[in-house]
Formats: structure tokens, sequence, C-alpha cells
């Protein structure tokens, strides 16, 4: 029986036979590696092999990890996962323009992590792709054909979803083009920023660059993450020329509720960045974070980023001392931030480490905010563990390269 069920999982296939074919494979691996077996290579060259390139409409990768780790480190483990089946996708012929990709860490498992079999199932990349329908032989016949009007709905990897006529859809497939941020690292990686054009902080629900081909207009609807992170309710804002953030209207966006989720619905035409905000409410004031240079460092520290998942933020802080002594971050609790620093050496040249959890910098340990759960003992006082904290000191050898 326990056989039976390690089959299964390993494997898993399915097709639904409606206007357009859709399967499923899952590549599944070892704890902590990204390497693809050599059972799922054979496998996904099987899958592939006697499919014309020309007949798939799309394909789309979802990394996944089991709960061993910290959520940073998974995060990253499931980019690298995805990556790998991309690599070999397009190693057996598949152009990469129909390969979309995704990769979400721990947070969405399939099996409960509390045992060695459910983990199995959760270290997985999803392969879906679709296959063009096969159109039926055309009846002649003498009477007009009524025009399609109906609807259909596109979801896309990190779950923003769209509406547009069905028929339109399946002749225009690359009319319309989004691309989500909905992550710390997203925004880290492309240098997006939760600023107004007035410097104001904003809270995030998920921005996008989109382009929508001319004519046509679609109703778009974003995922609301919760008022848990500070997105009960938003505004539309939109880049302008210099990518500063415009609040568009200060109405709330509207909501609906979808497969049991609640998302933010507006209309999108034309090409633009978007950008569901509302301004982060003034309470109480937030903890102060400083960053100071190491004495005999050399260096001169230029800015400090910090990226929050929960709310969805991304604050660039300018050193505002003179040589760049240090530099004094606000910030309210986010004990997965992400980090980048920006500085220059003695020389003048610009250096900039990749960007990290906050958690890997050294801080000092007997001062910080957003105390835990966990618990340390010093003789016999129990104190909470600090996962940020108040002064972080940055070392020359904390940066990799030269700009």
């Amino acid at each position: 029986m326990v056989k039976a069920i390690i089959a299964f999982v390993l494997i898993s296939f399915t097709a639904t036979t409606t206007n357009a074919q859709e399967f499923e494979y899952n590549v599944l691996y070892d704890p902590d590696k990204s390497e693809i077996k050599e059972k799922f290579q054979s496998d996904i060259r099987e899958l592939f092999e006697n499919t014309a390139v020309e007949s798939i409409f799309r394909i789309t990768l979802i990394g996944h990890t089991d709960s061993d780790a910290s959520e940073a480190y998974n995060l990253n483990l499931s980019n690298e996962r995805v990556e790998g089946v991309k690599d070999f996708l397009s190693e057996q012929g598949i152009p990469e323009n129909l390969i979309s990709t995704s990769f979400v860490g721990e947070s969405e498992p399939r099996e409960s992590n509390s045992t060695n079999l459910g983990k199995q199932a959760n270290r997985r990349v999803q392969i879906k792709f679709w296959l063009k329908p096969i159109p039926d032989e055309p009846e002649l016949v003498a009477e007009a054909i009524d025009e399609c009007t109906e609807d259909t709905i596109i979801t896309l990897p990190q779950g923003t979803k769209y509406r547009i006529n069905k028929c339109f859809y399946l002749e225009n497939p690359d009319c319309v083009k989004i691309e989500e941020f909905y992550t710390a690292k997203a925004l880290a990686d492309e240098g997006l920023l939760t600023v107004s054009e007035d410097g104001d902080q904003l809270v995030s629900s998920g921005m996008m660059n989109y382009e929508v081909c001319d004519g046509i207009a679609i109703d778009v609807f974003i995922p609301s993450r919760g008022i848990e992170c500070g997105v009960e309710n938003m505004q539309r804002w939109e880049a302008d020329e210099e990518g500063a953030w415009v609040r568009v209207s200060p109405e709330n966006v509207p909501t609906v509720a979808m497969d049991g989720q609640n998302f933010f619905q507006v209309s999108l035409s034309g090409i633009g960045s978007l950008n569901m905000d509302c301004l982060e409410p003034i309470t109480l004031p937030p903890p102060k974070t400083r960053f100071k240079r190491k004495w005999r460092s050399g260096l001169s520290i230029q800015s400090v980023t910090i990226y929050c998942d929960c709310p969805l933020t991304g604050v660039r802080y300018p050193s505002k001392k003179r040589k760049g002594k240090k530099v004094i971050v606000d910030r309210t609790c986010c004990p997965t931030a992400l980090i980048q620093i920006t500085a220059t050496d003695k020389e003048g040249n610009i250096l900039e480490f990749e960007t990290r959890p906050l958690s890997e910098l050294d801080g000092n340990t007997y001062m910080g905010s957003c105390p835990t759960t966990e618990r340390s003992k010093f003789l016999f006082i129990r104190t909470r563990n600090k996962v940020i904290h108040r002064k972080y000191k940055i070392k020359r050898n904390d940066f990799k390269q030269n700009l």
C-alpha cells in the first residue's frame, strides 16, 4: 500500500478535454536539492517527445519546497528548482517565450509537512501546460453564425485574474501581458519601492507592469493580502514618467469575492505600471534601527533599502550624516525583512551586496525589537529573542562586488 502511495505522489499527470487541453506533471526533489533526477528527466523528455511545439499554447512552472529551513531560504530554493526545469525544457527545444515561472517556497503545500511522505510531495515543481484546441471540421451552413459573447477568466501564476472575451482571447493570446510583483524578493529584484512622489511611505497589495493591445479594456482582479498585512482599503496608484507613484483617485478600489478569496477589481487598458497602495497609517513611532560603518572599514554608506512581505513595502533610506557614517531606518516589525546597502570605498568605488535577509547581518544582541515567542536564558533570567536589532555594523567584507 505504501509503495502504491509513493508511486502516485512521484508522478502526477492529469488531462482535461475541454476546448483546450490542460496537462500537469510534478517533478519531485530530495531535501535541500534542486537537481532534476534522471527518472524525472526521462519522464519530461517522454512527455514532450511527441508534442509539436506549435501546438503548445502556454507552459507555467511553479516551484515549491517543504517547511524545513527558513522562509527566505525556501523561497530561493524553489526559484532554483524552477530555473533548473526551465533550462531543461529549453534543452528539449521548448522556446522560452512559451514558459512563465513563479516560485512560492513553502507557502502552498499540497500535503502536510508533519510527515516525511508529505514533505516529499511538497518538494516539487509543477509543470502546467496547455495545448491549443484542435478545430473541428467546419460545417457548411446557410444561416449566419452567432457572435461570440462569452467571457473567460485567465489566472496568472501569482494569483492575478483578468476577464476577457473568450473567442478574442483564443485568437489573440498575446493581447494581454502582465508582470506581477507580490513579494519582497520580487520588489528587491526589480528595484521597486513603495514610496509616493511626495516621499510618503505606502503599504502595497501588489504591483504590476501591464500591456493591453489597442482598443481593448479588461477587468483585472488583484488578490488582497488581508487586513493583517494592512491592505483592507486600497487606492489605485500609477507610475509617472520618472517612475514615482501617483495616486489616481482617493476613492478606495472596490473588492469582489472569487473562489473564496477577496480581490481588488480595476479596469486596465494601454501600457503602464499599477500599484494597489494606501498611505501607511501613522500609529505609535516605529522602532529606529541604525546601520553604522565599522570604524576602520573605509566605507561611506550611501543608502539602506528595506523590503518586507507583510506589509508589502520597499523603502530606501539615504545617509543624512557627513561621510556616510550611519543610516537611521524607521521600520515596523518585519521579521522576514530583506535588505540592500549601497556604499563607497576610499577610492570612490560604488559597492553593493546582494539582497539578503536582515537576519543574516550581525546585530547588537543586547538591544532589539519585535520579540519572538522563543526565549533564551541568561543565568536565571528568561528573555525573548529579538528579530530586529537596534544597531548593525557594516564591514567591508559584507560587499562582494563593485558596480
